[in-house]
């Protein structure tokens, strides 16, 4: 089978309430290695789960929402330093709404790339904490408060959504794929 194929049956095995383990089990060695069929397995999108935490999603959506409009007015103020206010407001605002649209239809994808992204950039903004934090620091810790409890909140609602996945890829024990299910 194509990996394609095996993507398609996995949602078609789960979606018909066929355990995750059990789904592992009956499509391995079917094409695809099998850390790849547990990622498949491991990102599916339950819509009973998704259901139970649509509350904490929407929640996220309207803070990435927010997030969009202040990075369009500071990219319009940073913009307009240089002449090009309009480009970089729209870069800037484009980002976290394409967070939100990936966290409002529930793809493992956009939390593991927001993941990423920050935790790529917390180490920056730490670095340049000092700095910032004796010529600002009421605006420095609230920053640094809000990317940490941003961050945090995403990695949660991420576990609730996808608790087999551990940061980019399925959880493993003692060298075995393990599941919720």
């Amino acid at each position: 089978m194509t990996k394609k194929e095996i993507k398609n049956r996995v949602k078609e095995l789960l979606a018909s309430g066929v355990a995750k383990a059990e789904v592992f089990e009956q499509l391995r060695n079917q094409g695809v290695k099998d850390n790849k069929l547990a990622f498949f397995i491991a990102t599916y999108v339950d819509p009973i789960r998704c259901n139970e935490h649509s509350g904490k999603v929407n929640v996220l959506v309207a803070l990435m929402l927010i997030l969009a409009l202040f990075a369009f007015v500071s990219g319009w103020q940073l913009g307009a330093q240089s002449g090009a206010a309009l480009p970089v407001a729209i870069i800037a605002g484009i980002i976290p709404l394409a967070f939100a649209f990936g966290f409002y239809r529930n793809a493992a994808g956009a939390y593991m790339a927001y993941i990423l992204l920050q935790a790529a950039t917390i180490g920056r903004t730490f670095s340049g904490w000092r700095a910032g934090f004796t010529a600002e620091p009421v605006v420095t810790c609230i920053g640094i408060a809000v990317t940490v409890g941003l961050f945090l909140y995403v990695a949660y609602v991420q576990y609730k959504l996808f608790p087999d996945l551990v940061i980019f890829s399925a959880r493993k024990s003692q060298g075995q794929y393990v599941f919720s299910d």
